[in-house]
């Protein structure tokens, strides 16, 4: 079970690994963009969302269950449409939402890639081996 931190850490290498620069790379318990990357004239503010919860509770190291995955990535989305409203950065800015790569955030993310598309939000699926830019 991958917590949000483990997704930022895994997205961290494989943006660097692309070329990207991290600029800002924020845990659970920091507020701000999550991840923040550049590239030659490419500036991409993500928005992570982990399976598990990252704080010791009852819950902890137990998956999300659906009502939780479409809260989360509600919320990502509802980040990413505040990166593309304030443009920080200018035209180079681009906005990316980074989920674990399972079945419950596989299956929500592809029933909306379209608009996703559309709208120039990045999704990333990161699982511990791999990660799959959509």
């Amino acid at each position: 079970m991958l917590t949000e931190n483990d997704i930022l850490i895994n997205l961290a290498k494989y943006l660097e690994n692309q070329g990207f620069a991290i600029k800002q790379h924020l845990n659970t318990s920091q507020t701000g963009y999550d991840l923040i990357a550049e590239k030659e004239n490419e500036r991409l503010f993500v928005e992570a969302k982990g399976e598990t919860s990252s704080k010791e509770t009852a819950r902890a190291g137990k998956p999300f269950d659906s009502g939780q995955i479409k809260s989360h990535v509600g919320q990502a989305i509802l980040a990413s449409f505040k990166v593309i409203s304030k443009m920080p950065g200018g035209e180079r800015t681009k906005a990316a939402i980074a989920l674990p790569n399972n079945k419950g955030h596989k299956k929500l993310i592809e029933s909306i890639m379209p608009a996703l598309n559309q709208i120039g939000i990045r999704v990333y699926l990161v699982d511990s081996e791999s990660v799959i830019e959509l």
